[in-house]
């Protein structure tokens, strides 16, 4: 820790995904800040660590790190845990008490000794994470700036594009001072609401910055020879009740690796989503198949993606990281099936969007132009065939321009980093 520099927290409640987003602007401060972190729980250091690039890069950049324990001051969590499950609170006014809790089940004075840091300028912490750990920062430090940004690379849709009825994501009451935002549809969408407390003048636009062509190029390295082997690279989600049907989940893996078997020397790489949870299902829907053919990997999309000639993605955003670097992707999602099988397909997501110039519902993915769309397997396996065979390069190359013009920002990660850094005291 170098004492002349100042000292950041960066606070990572679930997996790799939050430390993604935050690292190219934690790259930017370049020499000025010492930077600690805190894992909420080992599964969140576990989700880093295993994907090795990224820790790799997080590593020359964090001073040091501390991973929370779940049996630290137990006594005072299962007080509040039975506080909460009682729902006394619901009947009388104990805000006092349940705050004198919530400082107990992390001491922060003792993490202070431990790291040998006497204050933090800043704390960076995403915008759903409600661990009440920065409001006891903000207690003991009233100058520290809370800076709020995205767990993930999502994209939401306009408003007039989504039912009444549709699940805003509305961020309404969490500590921050200064809360980052991709564009100003992610912002409206989220903070377009009188309930919410956050003013918009304690927002900032800042795109994309892991796409930023200087970034991308720490994970990519050197170019990677080109051999006979056809490979695909599958960016999964897991799937839930609401808008992802288990159903729909075997049938899209079956009938990729189905696809790849119609190709001479093909492979296929499935990189799971990081929440990790679909690891057993994916296994056992694979386990009928040879296995020479598939694997499980857990390293960065990006990385795997460099190596790939195909990418697959299923309505995730991990479609930006395949489109960085030019490749031919393809959205394999039976968008018709699950709205017309889970009743509350388009109530509880805001994976549709309403075209209104087709009057069709697309992925959000599909409507803003990025990826061509397939429903069956016929439709993958056909566009398989193009990339394979190297035609009609000019679907791919619209895809990439679309992608590209959307990234387009007046800010770059450079500049947000010098208006953050002038908002510490």
């Amino acid at each position: 820790m170098h004492k002349s520099r100042k000292n950041i927290l960066l606070i990572v409640r679930r997996h790799a995904g939050e430390v993604d987003w935050i690292l190219p602007l934690l790259y930017r401060f370049d020499k000025k800040i010492n930077l600690v972190t805190i894992f909420e729980n080992h599964s969140s250091f576990r989700s880093l660590s295993s994907n090795k690039k990224l820790f790799n890069l997080w590593k020359l950049r964090c001073n040091k790190y501390v991973i929370k324990d779940k049996t630290d001051n137990f006594a005072w969590k299962l007080l509040h845990k039975v506080l909460v499950l009682s729902k006394i609170k619901n009947l009388l006014d104990i805000s006092k008490i349940e705050e004198f809790i919530l400082e107990k089940t992390f001491d922060f004075q003792k993490f202070l000794k431990k790291i040998k840091v006497t204050e933090f300028k800043a704390v960076f912490v995403t915008n759903i994470n409600l661990s009440y750990l920065p409001i006891i920062i903000k207690k003991k430090n009233p100058n520290t700036l809370i800076v709020r940004y995205p767990e993930s690379t999502w994209i939401f849709p306009p408003r007039s594009n989504i039912l009444s009825n549709q699940n805003k994501q509305k961020i309404y009451s969490v500590t921050g001072d200064l809360f980052l935002y991709a564009n100003k549809d992610n912002q409206k969408f989220l903070l377009d609401d009188k309930t919410s407390n956050i003013s918009k003048n304690r927002t900032l636009i800042c795109g994309f910055p892991r796409y930023e062509k200087w970034w991308v190029k720490k994970f990519i390295g050197k170019k990677i020879k080109k051999d006979s082997t056809f490979k695909i690279l599958v960016a999964l989600r897991h799937p839930n009740k609401h808008n992802f049907q288990i159903s729909s989940y075997k049938y899209i893996v079956k009938s990729i690796i189905e696809t790849a078997a119609k190709f001479k020397n093909c492979k296929v790489v499935f990189k799971l989503h990081p929440h990790n949870v679909d690891y057993k299902l994916l296994r056992d829907t694979l386990s009928i198949f040879d296995k020479k053919i598939w694997s499980i990997k857990k390293e960065h999309l990006m990385v795997l993606a460099h190596s790939s000639d195909l990418c697959i993605t299923i309505m995730t955003s991990g479609c930006f990281d395949c489109l960085a670097l030019n490749k031919p992707t393809v959205e394999f999602f039976r968008l018709q099936y699950e709205l017309d099988n889970s009743p509350t397909a388009l109530k509880n997501s805001t994976h549709y969007i309403f075209d209104k110039k087709t009057n069709k519902w697309k992925s959000t993915f599909q409507y803003f132009g990025f990826v061509e769309n397939v429903q069956k397997q016929k439709e993958l396996e056909n566009l398989a065939k193009l990339v394979f065979f190297q035609k009609k390069k000019y679907i791919w190359k619209k895809k990439i321009n679309n992608y590209n013009k959307f990234l387009k920002s007046k800010y770059d990660s450079k500049k947000i980093s010098k208006i953050i850094l002038k908002n510490f005291n």
